[in-house]
């Protein structure tokens, strides 16, 4: 590993490490130490009921929530991340039900592990808004001090046009079907459904066009 700090990647859904951070992700994982924080259950989805039509039956939550689980232990894989380096944020929130107060406290305790890494994590700046309150905790906690170095806040590309912002950084990256395909590959006896990609299907296929992240830096306060 590089002398660059470590990573602590803060995602709230399955697929925003792929869809929001992939390129960046997939370079520091060359070289730094990155830790994946996933906040999510991912058990709100709205694909869940299109899903009669491949599986025969509506799956619960909670079940689809253990697919998207193993799409995004997967996906981190494929992005050069160790299964040991993914894990699930204390606590975990519904999803499109985060609030402030329990985000904060599952950042908080992220930060125990890693107290000098530099975080990333989804902008506050986006029409998610799971994202927008994560993304906003981070953004407190730099004012409060409660940061080691500036974060960096990535921007989902379909919101890149809202931002109030100076232009954002461009990392580019070498993102094809190779790192989408925990997303993409279905195998129902197995109970691997590629629910990513059934959910945002447009999404993946603007990656393949341009593999590119956006992101802006988070300064501390």
């Amino acid at each position: 590993m590089s002398g660059a700090p470590s990573v602590l990647a803060l995602v709230p859904h399955q697929d925003d490490e792929l869809l929001v951070m992939g390129a960046a992700l997939k370079a520091a994982a060359r070289t730094r130490d990155v830790r994946l924080v996933l906040h999510g259950l991912g058990d709100g989805t709205a694909v869940r009921r299109r899903l009669p039509r491949l599986l025969g039956y509506e799956p619960t939550p909670e079940e689809v929530g253990r697919v998207r689980d193993r799409e995004l232990t997967v996906s981190a894989s494929l992005l050069g991340i160790s299964p040991d380096r993914v894990e699930a944020a204390r606590p975990r929130q519904r999803e499109r039900h985060f609030t402030e107060a329990d985000t904060r406290t599952a950042v908080l305790a992220a930060l125990e592990g890693s107290p000098d890494a530099e975080v990333w994590v989804v902008s506050e700046h986006d029409d998610n808004p799971d994202h927008v309150v994560l993304g906003r905790v981070v953004a407190d906690l730099a004012r409060e001090g409660r940061l080691a170095r500036p974060a960096r806040a990535f921007v989902a590309p379909w919101c890149r046009g809202r931002l109030p912002h100076p232009p954002l950084e461009r990392e580019e990256g070498d993102i094809g079907y190779r790192e989408q395909y925990a997303y993409r590959y279905t195998d129902v006896p197995a109970g691997q459904w590629g629910v990513g990609l059934r959910s945002v299907r447009e999404h993946f296929a603007a990656q393949l066009e341009d593999p590119s992240c956006w992101s802006h830096p988070v300064p501390l306060g």
